[in-house]
């Protein structure tokens, strides 16, 4: 019964096209003859043949789906979904310009699938830019898991050394055990790709924030990296843009772009810009209270700068994320964005805390 179902499914997909260069050619574009739609013949290794067969019951936006599978004399093959596209390789090869919203786009889809793979214990292990596909919708597509394993606590190494040059992490050359961090690894070195246009080695972005980031991913040591995808995402979460608001969009402010340079304004969103247009005035207002207040009658004017400092700048400051410090002290860098939330809270606690001090010893020791 199961040798006619596999003669059924490999009559029912008539091969179309190939869709590699290199010979022999192990995928084609095929069609289903019975249905029409189109879908991706691949002959695999037996050995991957179980992880396939373990994503037939996987669904996640930014993965190919898994349609059939089956052998015929010996040979393992795999349908999938075609997706209609082009892989990151090929807009690379062409200098697309990519901007910063649309990488972090990018990113943000992989780091999403790979969360789910790793939670169904399925390390991929070979995440290049040619194994990624950006559909005609702009959605991500992981492909290609011909060397993708399951992760096994009892290994202390793999067996096999497999992977791409420049994106491999040193354990898939027999130094320890292929994990989530050998992931972690290639995808700081895909997201060095986008934004420098070469490896790690060759080139690190210009920008602290980033280039922290490419570095930590791709630590030598596995313990250095960051420990899951969702530390990862969460730290490029922080400069994750939002939908652009019309009027700071990019084409609107052309003429002055110089007011993304001020703090508030810089993320672009809503909530920050608001604060930040309150805060500009309470500042302006007691800017001008503290050059207009009296020498004398206990209201001078280095009162005025100290209120103004400790209850109106500081704590406006940490809330707009003043000079994204948060991004420039490592301290942050491996926090989620819970814990960043509570520490500026801590914070606020701690400025009113010292203004509430000051005004004491200003009642104490200056009635």
């Amino acid at each position: 019964m199961e040798n006619l179902k596999n003669s059924y499914l490999d009559y029912n997909y008539t091969v179309l096209a190939p869709l590699q260069d290199k010979e022999p050619c192990t995928t084609y574009l095929v069609k289903n003859t019975s249905g029409g739609t189109l879908a991706v013949r691949k002959q695999v290794f037996g050995a991957q043949f179980p992880i396939y067969q373990k994503m037939t019951i996987l669904n996640h936006p930014n993965l190919a789906q898994v349609l059939d599978l089956y052998t015929v004399d010996g040979r393992f093959y795999v349908i999938e979904e075609y997706i209609s596209g082009e892989t990151l390789a090929q807009k690379l090869e062409r200098a697309e310009y990519m901007e910063e919203r649309q990488i972090l786009g990018y990113m943000s889809q992989l780091c999403s699938v790979l969360t789910y793979l790793h939670s169904h214990k399925i390390i991929h292990r070979d995440i290049t830019p040619g194994n990624i596909i950006i559909s005609t919708d702009a959605v991500l597509k992981l492909i290609d898991f011909d060397i993708s394993r399951t992760k096994k606590e009892d290994r202390n190494q793999d067996t096999t050394i497999l992977g791409t040059a420049g994106f491999a992490a040193p354990e898939q050359f027999g130094f320890g055990q292929t994990d989530e961090r050998t992931d972690i690894y290639a995808a700081g070195v895909l997201l060095n790709v986008l934004l420098t246009g070469t490896l790690p080695s060759q080139k690190l972005p210009q920008e602290l924030f980033y280039r922290s980031i490419v570095e930590r991913c791709t630590a030598i040591d596995p313990d250095a990296r960051y420990q899951s995808v969702g530390a990862l995402a969460d730290v490029l979460d922080r400069r994750n843009p939002p939908g652009e608001v019309p009027f700071l969009s990019k084409e609107a402010v052309a003429s002055i772009g110089w007011i993304r340079f001020f703090p508030g304004f810089r993320t672009r969103k809503p909530w920050k810009m608001v604060v930040g247009v309150f805060g500009y005035m309470l500042l302006a207002y007691a800017g001008y209270r503290t050059a207009t207040a009296p020498l004398s009658s206990g209201n001078t004017r280095f009162d005025m700068w100290l209120y103004s400092i400790w209850f109106l700048y500081v704590p406006w400051a940490i809330v707009t994320d003043w000079g994204y410090y948060t991004k420039h002290f490592s301290v942050f860098s491996s926090m989620t964005r819970a814990k960043i939330t509570a520490a500026k809270a801590g914070l606020l606690f701690l400025s009113f805390s010292a203004c509430i001090f000051f005004l004491m010893l200003k009642l104490l020791f200056f009635p």
